[in-house]
């Protein structure tokens, strides 16, 4: 009988001194304290939280890659859009102009004749219609500051 009150007797200090597991493989019976279970614990807790991290960066690593195809994809099909071929017709203009409209695209040259019809990647058709707009309102606001200037003069606010 004292064997066994002096067992239960180890086996109550080693409850409160730390945490007893058994294994069931070796089917035997581990003792720990309770500071190095906790250490233990903090470890597994730190494993898991840099697991699930690091499966969050693949997460986003992923969405970006996606992003990033996607991105590429619309990149792509702008570029083939733009050098769709279009039909484009320029006027002659006027005496002092040019036989020909030079546009230069990324550093490769086009040279559009004036008063044919021609084929043409879409984005040169952009350029030189942007371009006649832009002539267009430069001659209406030059216009309308000769018109402005020839009243001023008219009504003598303006002098030489």
């Amino acid at each position: 009988m004292a064997k066994t009150t002096k067992a239960a007797e180890e086996q109550a200090v080693n409850a409160t001194e730390g945490v007893t597991e058994d294994t069931a493989a070796a089917g035997k019976t581990v003792t720990i304290s309770e500071e190095d279970f906790n250490a233990i614990m903090n470890r597994i807790k730190m494993m898991e939280q840099k697991l699930v991290s690091e499966e969050r960066q693949k997460s986003l690593s992923d969405k970006r890659r996606e992003e990033e195809e996607a991105l590429v994809a619309k990149t792509v099909a702008a570029n083939e859009q733009a050098m769709e071929m279009v039909d484009c017709y320029v006027d002659l203009g006027s005496l002092r102009s040019n036989k020909n409209i030079e546009v230069a695209i990324n550093g490769k040259q086009y040279v559009v004749p004036r008063g044919q019809q021609v084929r043409i990647p879409r984005c040169v058709k952009e350029v030189i219609e942007n371009s006649l707009k832009q002539r267009a309102t430069a001659f209406g606001l030059q216009d309308k500051k000769k018109a402005d200037f020839e009243e001023a003069e008219k009504t003598g606010a303006l002098t030489l």
